[in-house]
């Protein structure tokens, strides 16, 4: 992942390598390319917009304004072919997803429907002090599921807002607490990856997920599906 400032009036190429795919993500900023406009004031205004980049195309953006962009490619199995034209993306609408202390919204941009077969990218966004990737879920083929690798690049609001990135197993291996801040990135291999923020501070994160994009699953750990169907919690015993 790449993180790309463009100056206003400033032109820059975005590529996807040959056998690879890409997504490049509007922060925040205003940008113009061939197949269309996208800008955000901010990247906690709609609409998350970018484009998908299938294998060996080129995208020549012109930036009206002062942009940030995340530029992601797959590593990996290589895609036969080249893929085509890049596709521009704009989704001014999420899903809220949870409650209480874990609701956020959760905006998917590139998916299989744009074309993409190992890319899978979007925005988490929720108020400050709250929990997300929550209840803790996995996708990294421990249970027979397809394996996943996935980005967290996380922004804050206050910029010197922080948080933590959780990330434990189901093996013995010792489970790790991150501390995380604005700009920061961290590449989720394998686990469950629960995240939270600071009170006070607003929170988002960008997300990619590289993978046979058309099989992804995610399992949550079962001990703590009763949060996700709003029950009363099980004696230890029995989690």
């Amino acid at each position: 992942m790449e993180v790309i400032q463009i100056a206003a009036a400033e032109d820059r190429e975005l590529v996807a390598p040959p056998g690879e795919e890409a997504a490049a993500l509007l922060v925040s900023g205003a940008l113009e390319a061939p197949s269309g406009r996208v800008a955000r004031p901010s990247l906690f205004d709609p609409p998350l917009a970018g484009w998908f980049l299938p294998p060996g195309a080129a995208l020549v953006i012109h930036a009206e304004a002062p942009s940030t962009v995340l530029l992601v490619t797959t590593r990996g199995a290589e895609l036969d072919g080249e893929g085509g034209d890049p596709v521009l993306l704009e989704q001014p609408e999420g899903d809220m997803r949870g409650r209480d202390e874990w609701e956020r919204t959760v905006v998917w941009l590139v998916d299989p429907d744009c074309g993409a077969r190992r890319l899978i990218a979007g925005q988490t966004t929720h108020a400050s002090g709250g929990w997300s990737s929550y209840p803790p879920h996995r996708h990294d083929g421990s249970g027979g599921e397809p394996y996943f690798e996935e980005i967290y690049h996380y922004r804050f609001d206050p910029e010197d807002g922080f948080g933590f990135q959780g990330l434990y197993y189901t093996t013995d291996d010792p489970p790790e607490a991150r501390l995380i801040r604005d700009g920061d990135t961290v590449t989720i291999e394998r686990g469950y990856h629960p995240v939270c923020a600071a009170p006070g501070y607003r929170f988002s994160y960008f997300w990619f997920l590289c993978g046979p994009a058309e099989d992804f699953k995610m399992v949550l750990d079962p001990e703590h599906l009763w949060v996700e169907e709003g029950l009363t919690p099980p004696p230890s015993d029995e989690r």
